[in-house]
């Protein structure tokens, strides 16, 4: 494992994170999270805009039992659902039904557990991690292309560019591993830690450069991926006025607990905006920065008052694009309990809610539902 190197300190007021990489020093900076970015009392249209819903077309071919990752691609919305169709569902922009991949057995081309996809550079093609196997296909219409064994049983997997494959373990190996495009490894980082697929979802993110960075599990530091090496991307710091003074007193006695107290979910940087989702004692926050303007937000979750879909539970997000717009899904049971029993004072948004209600059955595929942060 490569051994990575950090130093603190403080520059003009200004914190700062230096980190040593074959003798090579590189400063990056850091999004600090402190309590007075704290709101009390937001409704979720405080902080969201420009919405767009997206019935997903329900057919016999098309049920989704679970929304495992979605990736908007080629204007087409990719949705796997690993946990119950063990299938990968292709829908148009507008949510018309296309075709899916669903080739469960051992054959050429077919998986018995589709744990993630992403696309190849260069081809585009549709990658889908199965075991220890990497099987691609055609991204238009599921042709079965080529198989490339992996060194390792793996839960997470993307591309840093067209020669190299990033992997997370699900054994014992290091956490975060990278191959070449053979799927020979070649480097690997970050100690085993039992619990990492029970927290990150999502460690591999896609910037609006499209760079791909890599959220490690308990730690504060966002990583970039080039070739077959690691740099740090951001630092995001949790200062002290943000920890109770019994958290101070355990942090005093070890600072390894600083992490039982704040764990980062989800990160998502777009062109605009960054999107942090971060556990604080079990409840959740939503981070969100302005990279332009150097503002930012924090809101509890809990305290947010929904008055956009007016459902119990806020928009699931399961993925940010780089043009900042946030893609989130929305159980169309849940919506139409909300419009029928809720009080929704705006007209104009009512109506736009019971024209989606009124054109969906209870049992229809999850409406997916697309904003952005103001």
């Amino acid at each position: 494992m490569r051994k990575i190197n950090k130093i603190f300190f403080f520059v003009s007021g200004l914190f700062l994170l230096t980190f040593c990489h074959s003798n090579k020093i590189e400063t990056i900076s850091t999004l600090r999270v402190t309590e007075n970015l704290i709101k009390h009392n937001v409704n979720f249209s405080d902080i969201t805009k420009e919405y767009k819903f997206i019935p997903l077309e329900t057919t016999n071919e098309s049920v989704i039992g679970s929304i495992d990752k979605i990736i908007f691609h080629d204007n087409k919305f990719y949705i796997l659902d690993h946990l119950k169709a063990k299938s990968i569902f292709i829908f148009s922009s507008e949510g018309r039904y296309l075709w899916k991949l669903s080739k469960t057995g051992k054959g050429p081309g077919e998986f018995l557990d589709p744990l993630d996809f992403c696309f190849e550079p260069g081809t585009g093609n549709l990658v889908v991690m199965n075991l220890k196997q990497l099987i691609y296909y055609d991204d238009k219409n599921g042709t079965y292309l080529r198989t490339h064994s992996l060194p390792i049983f793996g839960y997470k997997f993307d591309f840093p560019d067209e020669n190299h494959i990033s992997l997370i373990s699900q054994g014992k190996e290091d956490n975060l591993i990278i191959t070449d495009k053979r799927g020979k490894k070649l480097n690997s980082f970050f100690e085993y830690i039992a619990e990492t697929k029970l927290i990150l979802n999502r460690p591999f993110i896609r910037n609006d450069k499209s760079e791909l960075l890599y959220l490690a599990n308990l730690d504060y530091v966002i990583y970039k991926i080039e070739g077959d090496h690691i740099l740090p991307y951001r630092k995001i710091d949790f200062t002290k006025d943000m920890f109770t003074p019994d958290d101070l007193s355990l942090l005093k006695r070890d600072k390894s607990n600083v992490n039982n107290f704040y764990r980062i979910k989800y990160y998502f940087e777009g062109a605009d905006k960054i999107f942090i989702l971060y556990l604080y004692k079990k409840t959740p926050y939503y981070l969100i920065s302005d990279k332009e303007a150097e503002k930012t937000i924090i809101v509890n979750y809990n305290e947010i008052k929904n008055d956009v879909t007016y459902t119990d539970l806020l928009p699931r997000i399961v993925a940010y694009n780089s043009d900042d717009k946030i893609i989130s899904f929305l159980e169309t049971s849940e919506l139409k309990n909300a419009v029928k029993n809720k009080d929704i004072p705006d007209d104009k948004l009512k109506k736009m809610l019971q024209g989606i209600t009124d054109s969906t059955e209870l049992t229809d595929n999850p409406i997916l539902f697309l904003f952005k942060f103001k």
